[in-house]
């Protein structure tokens, strides 16, 4: 636990997983968002 933790404060700067991290919560946020998109306009069609 320590060791990770004086790692981390050592080199904040040296740390690429929160550009990937964010990407990754972005792709998933878009996947949902059409997901939900597309479910609304077949649900759209269907009522109406």
């Amino acid at each position: 636990m320590e060791p990770d933790a004086e790692s981390q404060e050592t080199d904040p700067a040296d740390a690429p997983w929160p550009v990937g991290f964010l990407l990754f919560v972005g792709a998933v946020a878009l996947y949902l968002v059409l997901r939900f998109v597309d479910l609304g306009i077949k649900l759209l069609r269907a009522i109406f």
